[in-house]
């Protein structure tokens, strides 16, 4: 019988329900309850996010209240099999459907699970990010090994389960001990996989050159895939690619983008040591140098 009065005030916790810096140490109990949390917590998010400027909420939503949000969880947490991983990517795929106002095939919203420089949203899905997140403990491996020694066998059964999962993908190869830690080294395959699977369902030449636009080098491209097929303000037919859009002159954002490429250029030429000063509104040309820029000549952009 316990006496001390110190021992005695402890809370008794259940090993299903066992945590450590805020995460499960089990794959049953606790760890339900802490998924159905961030999923609670991510519902609150996303009905504030509809109240904010369109591109404001998607970049909150990519940086902070997605993938980020639950990073410490899965790499604490076994995490992998959950089905809570499932109604988290759902309410993040409703959340983009509402942003981008537009329904998501399951290849679209592959696609927008990409990271940006591959041509996606960057707003990563949970359920690919979970085994690169346990994996990432066979980094720590030796370590564990070393202190654990003397209290249980060195080899870690289930760690084991899941470096064989993430080999199983194409290109995926261990490397010789010590394991890379970094997340992106394990995350990498699976991108790959991913990558690809959304290039191949690309069957028109005009859609494949999309993708591949948006995911070439500083491209810097958040496009998610088509638009739906309406009609312009101005009366013309827009089809599901919105080519129209640059060349209409009732198009609300183009004075807008020409405005700021003049600014662009003119920035990069004051920032050069040229001196440089825009025309009048209606006025042509639109810029140009105050000194001779060629042969004695000043120079003109339109």
């Amino acid at each position: 019988m316990i006496s001390d009065p110190t021992l005695c005030s402890l809370n008794r916790v259940n090993v299903d329900d066992a945590e450590l810096l805020r995460t499960s140490l089990f794959a049953v109990g606790v760890l339900d309850t802490a998924w159905a949390s961030c999923c609670s917590e991510l519902s609150r998010a996303i009905s504030r996010l509809k109240l904010i400027f369109v591109q404001d909420a998607l970049t909150l939503l990519r940086v902070s209240f997605s993938a980020p949000r639950v990073q410490h969880l899965m790499r604490c947490s076994l995490s992998i099999d959950n089905p809570a991983l499932a109604d988290f990517e759902k309410l993040l795929r409703s959340t983009i459907i509402h942003l981008t106002n537009c329904d998501l095939s399951d290849k679209q919203w592959l696609q927008a699970s990409l990271p940006i420089k591959m041509g996606g949203l960057g707003v990563r899905k949970v359920s690919s990010l979970a085994l690169p997140a346990s994996t990432l403990a066979a980094s720590i491996a030796s370590l564990q090994n070393t202190i654990f020694d003397s209290v249980r066998p060195s080899d870690d059964e289930m760690l084991g389960v899941y470096l064989s999962k993430w080999q199983s993908i194409p290109g995926a190869v261990l490397p010789s001990e010590p394991f890379p830690t970094k997340q992106s080294f394990w995350d990498s395959p699976g991108i790959t996989q991913a990558r690809q699977q959304v290039e191949e369902s690309k069957s028109v030449a005009t859609q494949k050159a999309q993708f591949l636009a948006a995911s070439a080098p500083r491209s810097g491209s958040t496009s998610s895939g088509l638009g739906a097929p309406h009609t312009c303000r101005c009366g013309a037919t827009i089809d599901a690619f919105g080519q129209h859009s640059l060349v209409c002159k009732r198009a609300p954002s183009r004075i807008a983008r020409h405005q700021h490429l003049n600014d662009l250029v003119t920035r990069a030429l004051v920032s050069a040591g040229v001196p440089a000063t825009k025309e009048p509104v209606d006025k042509r040309p639109d810029e140009m140098t105050q000194i001779p820029w060629r042969s004695g000549k000043l120079l003109v952009w339109m």
